[in-house]
């Protein structure tokens, strides 16, 4: 029971100290490129925004998916996967399994690709990606309410042409 046991350690031990729960554990405020004499005006401005930031991680499940993504970590490979939410849940955080993940990295040697095949039940598909285009198959599924596994592709991938991450994801 030793590597379980410091698996699970190891993951709330990196969580206290790196992503406290329900405490702020982040400040944004004027870099070093900010003007001195205004750096106090500016940190004020911001002070709302750290606020504001670390409501919507409370709020948004951070806590719970983090700490997955610790234990993961201590044995490997950890991530996360961050979507767009809803009013309730401004952010829907993930803790991707490091088995079911291929990770490829780029010409400057880091990671660039992430991909997450996954099963859904197709009448998850629409509440999980609302403005999705689904094949046909697909779709007469999603219409008929199914309970049926959809496998899917997620592919988080880095854009060259505009220094961006893209998200796509494919059946």
């Amino acid at each position: 029971s030793t590597g379980p046991t410091g698996a699970q350690r190891f993951g709330s031990r990196i969580q206290r100290d790196l992503t406290p729960p329900f405490q702020r554990w982040f400040e944004i405020e004027a870099g070093p490129l900010v003007a001195p004499d205004v750096a106090e005006q500016v940190n004020r401005e911001l002070a709302p925004i750290t606020e504001i930031a670390h409501a919507t991680l409370d709020a948004s499940a951070f806590p719970l998916a983090s700490a997955e993504n610790y234990a993961d970590l201590g044995v490997g490979t950890g991530a996360l996967l961050a979507t767009e939410g809803d009013d309730r849940m401004p952010i829907r955080w993930t803790a991707a399994p490091p088995w079911s993940l291929a990770i490829e990295d780029g010409p400057s040697g880091r990671i660039e690709n992430v991909y997450w095949r996954r099963h859904y039940p197709a009448w998850w598909l629409p509440r999980t990606w609302p403005q999705a285009k689904w094949p046909e198959k697909v779709r007469k599924l999603i219409d008929g309410n199914s309970v049926a596994p959809v496998d899917v592709l997620q592919a988080s991938y880095f854009d060259p042409d505009s220094q961006g991450w893209r998200l796509h994801v494919i059946t």
